[in-house]
């Protein structure tokens, strides 16, 4: 149903070991003091689904079990500045996350993986406005899967940090666009072939794209057809290999892998090598 705990009201929820099927209509914890707490720690194979607004001004707190969890969310999960939605999947299992337009569009987001599969689909505007929030901390581990639609992080903050296994991460067009936008990506000090692909724009006006711990014997950047770096296009200083492509329109920010940094330093011709 709608409004579930849209006014000013609060829903705890307990599964079980079993399996465990969850479906809400708009609204649920809209409002400010709205609260949705499901805990689902049991483990079981559980699917939860919430319309538009879920947590839009309110709170939703969702914890996972050792089994599979998906769940999906429509518009605005998280919208407003008020809007705040946690995740705790550090149990495990092969879990699916997808959410539609505007998740932590001006609010806050976390989402905590286990050592299984997990699979992340947002949509447009993801942490779009500069109070948007979203931090993801994968870093238990197991192969994992981020896809983030355009505007992603446009002038908010957007933090992903990975583990051991492989972690594939992709990005729509104008990834921190403008100020104070910024993305940091950290994948994670191991010899797993972590990808990022780049869709379209990266840091174009102003916004800040990092990537940290990028060990050029196994990692990849992918981006659009037609963009390539070139020697001149990448600064060395501070311990740091920036790339700055001589259109502007793809600034990435490579920590500690140049001159006198503390990760697997590379030559800029190594960089290059692994931008494709």
């Amino acid at each position: 149903a709608a409004d579930f705990a849209a006014a000013s009201g609060s829903f705890d929820y307990t599964g079980g070991s079993g399996v465990d099927s969850l479906t809400f209509g708009m609204n649920l914890a809209f409002n400010t003091d709205g609260d949705a707490t499901f805990d689902m720690s049991e483990g079981g194979n559980n699917t939860f689904v919430a319309d538009t607004n879920a947590a839009y001004s309110g709170s939703l707190s969702y914890t996972g079990g050792a089994g599979v969890d998906s769940l999906t969310f429509g518009m605005n999960l998280a919208f407003n500045t008020d809007g705040d939605a946690t995740f705790d999947m550090s149990e495990g299992g092969n879990n699916t996350f997808v959410a539609d337009t505007n998740a932590a569009y001006s609010g806050s987001l976390s989402y905590t993986g286990g050592a299984g599969v997990d699979s992340l689909t947002f949509g447009m505007n993801l942490a779009f406005n500069t109070d948007g929030d979203a931090t993801f901390d994968m870093s238990e581990g197991g192969n994992n899967t981020f896809v983030a639609g355009t505007n992603a992080a446009y002038s908010g903050s957007l933090a992903y940090t990975g583990g051991s296994g492989v972690d594939s991460l992709t990005f729509g067009d104008n990834l921190a666009y403008a100020l104070p936008g910024s993305v940091t990506l950290d994948l994670g000090n191991d010899t797993a072939a972590d990808a990022v692909k780049f869709q379209g724009s990266v840091g174009e006006s102003g916004g800040t794209v990092t990537i940290k711990n990028f060990n050029f014997n196994h990692d990849t950047i992918d981006v659009p057809a037609g963009v390539s770096a070139t020697a001149g296009e990448i600064a060395d200083a501070g311990g740091d290999l920036t790339w700055t492509d001589s259109g502007g329109s793809h600034t990435i920010v490579f920590e500690e892998i140049g001159t006198g940094g503390a990760g697997v330093l590379a030559t800029a011709t190594q960089l290059i090598a692994d931008i494709i």
